[in-house]
């Protein structure tokens, strides 16, 4: 089983309290700190938050998108959600596969960048559309 992790790395003062996803992180004398964060499958978020002894805090949150490389070929579409309704012209298609995939929106092929991610626009008609 594939278990797909990123190390948080970060700095901040000497006398903060750091913590990962709520979990408390050592904060060395210099004021780094580090933390593994074990990925699920497609979006995750994760929230650094960092307070300081007068009471001072800030969070930061990233996105970390995770992909499988070992599983059949996966795809995930993130955005457009199934029955999204709108009165736009146009939709932005976004999407996540292996970075070796081929990929393709209605037909037409769609970059993939090293990540696995894919971006496309599509035209929209009036009425129902169906995005393939």
């Amino acid at each position: 089983m594939e278990i797909q992790a990123v190390r948080v790395l970060g700095k901040t003062g000497v006398d903060a309290v750091v913590a990962v996803n709520g979990v408390p992180v050592a904060v060395t004398a210099d004021g780094s700190f580090q933390h593994d964060v074990t990925l699920q499958p497609d979006i995750n978020t994760i929230e650094v938050a960092a307070t300081d002894l007068s009471g001072r805090s800030a969070v930061k949150q990233l996105v970390v998108f995770s992909i499988s490389t070992t599983s059949g070929l996966p795809l995930t579409v993130f955005y457009p959600p199934d029955g999204l309704q709108l009165a736009e012209p146009a939709i932005q298609v976004v999407g996540g596969t292996r970075p070796d995939a081929v990929a393709g929106v209605n037909g037409i092929p769609a970059d993939i960048d090293a990540l696995g991610l894919f971006s496309t626009t599509v035209i929209l008609e009036p009425g129902p559309n169906l995005i393939e």
